[in-house]
């Protein structure tokens, strides 16, 4: 964990080919991610909970804007980046579930890119890369806030399963619109490669 946090600030660490400077933000991010997971085991860690998820979620933003800016963007840190992005809505689901914030259904939106995946193994015409949109990273938003949303101690529980609940179906959505959206092109995708770009 602790290389996690360093490596970012320390470029001998890293390979310069590969590991450019909006790279270095997702790494440090990813090692928030992980320290917000850790509090899976102890979920009764009120707001160092909601502000490491803050921390986390402010980072996600910021490595984008890194990327731009330095004109890094790469099909490997696009993947990093969608992958801790995955990680961190399966640990928030998570840490709603068991602090009582919602039901065991919340954890579906942690769970539906992977079974978006999975399907893939299955179907070919679930491989063919679905192409980047501003929905996606829009609604993604959305249901990492509403998560966030959820964990504020004040939120009463109620309102904060509604939240979730809210989240979740915005993200249910996204994803039926681009599996709709494979499945119209579905023809000719039998001997599609696996998919190469994270959703």
């Amino acid at each position: 964990m602790r290389l996690l946090l360093v490596a970012p600030l320390v470029p001998g660490l890293l390979p310069a080919t590969s590991w450019g400077p909006a790279n270095r933000v997702t790494l440090l991010r990813s090692g928030v991610v992980g320290l917000v997971a850790g509090f899976t085991v102890d979920p009764q860690s009120g707001w160092w909970t909601v502000a490491l998820a803050l921390l986390a979620f402010a980072l996600d933003g910021l490595d984008g804007q890194v990327a731009r800016r330095w004109k890094a963007g790469s099909a490997l840190g696009a993947r990093y980046d969608g992958e801790i992005d995955a990680i961190f809505i399966l640990v928030l689901s998570a840490l709603s579930w068991q602090l009582g914030r919602a039901g065991a259904w919340v954890l579906l939106g942690g769970l539906l890119r992977y079974a978006f995946l999975g399907a893939g193994l299955l179907l070919p015409w679930m491989r063919r890369p679905v192409p980047p949109s501003y929905r996606a990273k829009i609604i993604c938003v959305v249901h990492v806030s509403c998560l966030i949303a959820s964990l504020l101690p004040p939120v009463p529980p109620v309102l904060a399963a509604l939240l979730a609940g809210g989240g979740l179906l915005a993200l249910t959505g996204s994803f039926a619109v681009d599996t709709a959206w494979l499945w119209r092109r579905r023809a000719g995708d039998e001997l599609a490669p696996a998919r190469q770009e994270a959703r």
